[in-house]
């Protein structure tokens, strides 16, 4: 996987794993909790109500979530550029987009075992 900025790529039909986590203006770090929730979602584009494929992390490692990505998740997609984005949802009903609308680019690969 490659990401610039807030923008991915990786190879379709890969393993791979992004970590999130939550910080305040200063860079201190705010752990994820139980009852939090992190839903990473992908699209054709951010105006479909379709999702391409979603992950929802519950568990956390040291107050990050790690996404993991398998390769059925996208094997089956086009090799072209989708959009995702990050909404931490936290237990007492406080929803925040941590990572905006951003390019997610599925590429090409030659084996397909």
């Amino acid at each position: 996987m490659k990401i610039d900025g807030k923008n991915m790529s990786m190879i379709r039909g890969d393993s791979e794993s992004i970590t999130v986590s939550c910080s305040d203006t200063n860079g201190n770090l705010i752990p994820l909790v139980d009852g939090d929730k992190i839903y990473f979602t992908v699209k054709e584009d951010e105006y479909r109500t379709e999702k391409v494929f979603q992950k929802i992390v519950t568990e956390f490692t040291d107050g990050k979530a790690i996404i993991n990505i398998l390769p059925t998740d996208t094997k089956e997609l086009r090799f072209k550029t989708y959009k995702y984005d990050v909404q931490l949802n936290r237990g007492d009903g406080y929803v925040k987009t941590i990572i905006p609308v951003s390019n997610f680019a599925i590429l090409s690969e030659v084996t397909y075992d």
